[in-house]
């Protein structure tokens, strides 16, 4: 699979049911990466396994296909991380670091 079918996005989650990851906070950002054929199915996908580790989702923004990442600052070096997870490590999808907030 090319990395025409690998989306990116920024996803906002907070914790519902017996989620303890990020107990004692409101929610948090992380970024993402899925091996998908279009941008409707990795929104489907994404809320999918997030749903599934006990997630709400709040909000899925920045959403972009790997052949056209954008890297504007250090920042965002981390969706280069997620996209090398899933090309190196032949996975499905790759979760980056959960940034919390209360």
């Amino acid at each position: 699979m090319s990395e025409t079918n690998i989306w990116l996005g920024l996803v906002e989650i907070k914790p519902k049911n017996d989620n303890t990851i990020i107990i004692k906070k409101s929610g948090a950002y992380v970024n993402v990466a899925y091996r998908a054929n279009s941008e409707e199915e990795f929104i489907e996908k994404t809320k999918a396994s997030f749903l599934e580790n006990d997630y709400e989702i709040l909000g899925l923004d920045y959403i972009e296909n790997a052949t056209n990442i954008c890297v504007d600052n250090p920042d965002e070096s981390e969706k280069i991380e997620l996209l090398n997870d899933i090309i190196e490590g032949n996975y499905d999808f790759s979760w980056g670091v959960f940034h919390t907030y209360d």
